[in-house]
């Protein structure tokens, strides 16, 4: 049998999300390079080395299911895409439409009963022909001939006959539904990481389109397919969440490009997307993508884009200005206080903060100035007096590492200090008589 290389990279990746390992942690536990994890999972290797084999299966080796003997025995059913059906990576041919799509809403409902009606109303909705119960059965059968590599018994067969409907048996290695909730299972009970991230880009790989969506509507509008929709929707928020606290956003944009896609007036799906862009440095195409949306959403709803898409805009905006402007990405986003003319700091128009600004740089995020801090310039609006040195400089107590009393301090001018961005030219200076 030929080696079927998508196949053998989802074996590979249902074994390593098993064990709980991420695609970097494999390649490093194997000694094989991060890139081939990735082109082995995908499906990319038609002819993977026997030692990269060996060393994979040597971390694996516990998970029974990578690289299986009988992987050219197993069937593999697909339903999140176009209805797909496999047996040792060759894929078989389910007949007729109606055959297909009483298959189809059997694999929706594995291990379960489906009756007779419901599958006679996704067939024929309101006007079933009057041989329709036998037209069931024999669909039925030219399945199981398909289906079945030789004899079984009927209590045994892939499609069992019970009561009064049909029964797909699938294990959870053989339904791309079932794989998938599994896996989003896991990643919602894991800890937030990366093993989390990778937990849930595994359930997202799964999907290959909308459910089955090369079968009529009543197929693709089946509650069932519309709540895995959902599901999938529910999933790829969550990952963009994980994706954007991890700050890693490059493996990110495909697979959440891909569920925009299916998914044109989501925006949430859309937000996310233009938040792991950004954190991919393509402010461009964020804004694209915001642009995209707006516009569908007026052309095809007549509204305007609400909280999520707004709160994404003003994140990606103010991350490429901080990019472009030093002295915003030099000053801390979390300044211990201010001190004079509160009353007057909603007025302010100007978009840089009106915080404490030192001659010595300080650290980013830094809750305290540096100790060998001589000067310390604080700006207020133009109809306020600015505070006294002793104001700024009790306002500032807590950047200090001691008490603010014990500090030697004079008032100054500002004219000598160096240039600052501010909204008035009135500042107030306290120069520290020794550093602190």
């Amino acid at each position: 049998m030929a080696h079927d290389p998508i196949a053998f990279g989802r074996g590979l990746r249902v074994a390593r999300l098993r064990t709980g390992l991420t695609q970097r942690e494999l390649a490093g536990r194997a000694s094989v390079s991060l890139r081939t994890v990735r082109h082995i999972e995908r499906g990319q290797v038609e002819h993977p080395r026997r030692e990269t084999i060996r060393r994979l299966a040597d971390v694996l080796g516990g998970e029974d299911g990578w690289p299986r003997g009988d992987v050219d025995a197993r069937l593999r059913i697909e339903v999140l895409g176009p209805l797909r059906v496999t047996r040792g990576g060759r894929e078989l041919n389910l007949g007729p439409l109606k055959q297909r799509t009483l298959f189809a809403v059997l694999a929706l409902h594995p291990n379960t009963v489906v009756g007779r009606e419901e599958l006679i109303d996704a067939l024929w909705g309101e006007l079933p022909p009057h041989s329709c119960r036998n037209l069931l059965h024999t669909y039925v059968s030219g399945l199981r001939k398909i289906l079945e590599p030789g004899p079984v018994s009927e209590a045994g067969s892939i499609i069992a006959s019970v009561g009064g409907g049909y029964r797909l048996a699938a294990g959870p290695d053989e339904l791309d539904l079932a794989e998938f909730t599994e896996l989003v299972g896991r990643a919602r009970h894991a800890q937030p990481g990366e093993a989390r991230k990778q937990l849930f880009a595994g359930a997202l790989d799964l999907w290959r389109g909308a459910v089955l969506v090369d079968l009529p509507h009543s197929v693709r509008q089946h509650p069932v397919a519309v709540t895995l929709a959902s599901r999938r929707v529910a999933a790829a928020l969550a990952y963009g969440d994980t994706a954007s606290a991890l700050d890693d956003g490059d493996d990110a944009i495909d697979r959440l490009r891909l569920v925009a896609h299916h998914e044109p007036l989501h925006e949430g799906v859309h937000a996310r997307l233009m938040m792991v862009l950004a954190a991919a440095g393509q402010q461009a195409a964020a804004l694209r993508t915001l642009t995209d949306i707006r516009r569908r959403l007026g052309e095809e709803l007549g509204i305007r884009p609400g909280e999520e898409i707004r709160l994404a805009y003003e994140k990606v905006t103010l991350a490429a200005r901080r990019a472009h402007d030093p002295l915003i990405a030099q000053l801390s986003a979390k300044a211990a206080g201010f001190t004079g003319g509160a009353g007057s700091m909603t007025t302010l128009t100007d978009p840089v903060p009106v915080v404490p600004i030192a001659r010595a740089k300080r650290q980013p995020h830094s809750r305290r100035l540096p100790d060998d801090l001589q000067r310390l310039t604080l700006c207020s609006c133009a109809s306020v007096l600015p505070p006294r040195a002793e104001q700024t400089l009790r306002g500032t107590r807590r950047l200090f590492p001691k008490p603010a009393e014990q500090l030697p301090l004079t008032g100054g001018n500002p004219a000598s200090g160096p240039p600052v961005r501010k909204p008035s030219d009135q500042c107030s200076e306290c120069f520290l008589g020794q550093p602190v």
